[in-house]
């Protein structure tokens, strides 16, 4: 009888390995004839699953580089920029600018610059973003690409802002501002709003700052994106701080902070 129960117990574990296995070795296996469209999407969606997010990357890159198409190369090491964290990111964007320089691609060389800057930003290396940000200008306005050519003044505007050259950032933010209103991009325009926002509340414009807020809960109604409340409601705390209103500004900043903090910010 017990040796009975051992050899099931054995044979169950046995088959739960095949099984898992199995499930492992599916993706990798059916990858192959997905295309690009569905790989960019997985990667996505299995943002909280690194092992599978692994080889939807790897497939990406795979199929990339077997298709020999330069411009879908950058976007797979721009993948992994995005889906790293640390110093891998600088690792990965090395590749991208190697590809983009291969193609001779002023889109592509710029937006690489661009990319790398961003990854500095994010590791507080904020001269080596600005470098790279001034690297990518020309480039990027060779390029011809209006939404890229403001993707780099709102990132140099927050190294302005960064730098406590306020008024410079206003007035990029400024243009940004108009650009990604009046060209449909709903998510670029709301973090304008909260980064003009963050320099006038930086200048001690409280009035200014909370207008802002204001207005980018209303923008956030009408164009059904609410992405930014949380950020807005933080700013609001920080403005009400300043205004000494603290048990307003407790309020705000205790109801912002955990959902900030669960987008990763």
């Amino acid at each position: 009888m017990a040796v009975n129960k051992i050899f099931k117990a054995t044979l169950s574990y046995v088959i739960i390995l095949l099984v898992s296995g199995s499930v492992c070795a599916a993706p990798a296996d059916s990858l192959d004839q997905k295309d690009y469209k569905y790989l960019f999407t997985r990667i996505r969606q299995s943002k909280n699953n690194a092992g599978l997010q692994k080889v939807y990357l790897e497939s990406f890159l795979k199929k990339a580089k077997a298709g020999q198409n330069l411009e879908l190369l950058v976007t797979a090491y721009k993948n992994y920029v995005d889906c790293t964290d640390g110093e891998l990111k600088i690792t990965y964007t090395d590749s991208m600018l190697m590809v983009a320089n291969k193609s001779g691609s002023d889109k592509l060389i710029g937006s690489a610059y661009l990319s790398r800057g961003i990854a500095f930003y994010g590791l507080k290396k904020h001269e080596q973003a600005l470098e790279n940000y001034l690297t990518a200008g020309p480039f990027v306005e060779r390029s011809k690409d209006d939404y890229l050519k403001y993707k780099l003044k709102y990132n140099i505007a927050h190294e302005k802002y960064y730098l406590r050259k306020n008024e410079e950032a206003i007035e990029l933010f400024t243009s940004c501002l108009e650009y990604f209103r009046d060209n449909d991009k709903p998510r670029p325009y709301l973090n304008t709003l909260h980064s003009l926002g963050l320099c006038y509340n930086s200048e001690g414009n409280y009035g200014k700052s909370e207008a802002m807020v204001a207005l980018g809960y209303e923008e956030a109604g009408r164009l059904d994106n609410h992405e930014m409340d949380a950020y807005f409601l933080h700013l609001e705390g920080q403005n009400q701080y300043f205004r000494r209103n603290y048990a307003v500004a407790i309020q705000d900043l205790n109801k912002s902070i955990p959902v900030i903090e669960e987008q990763g910010d």
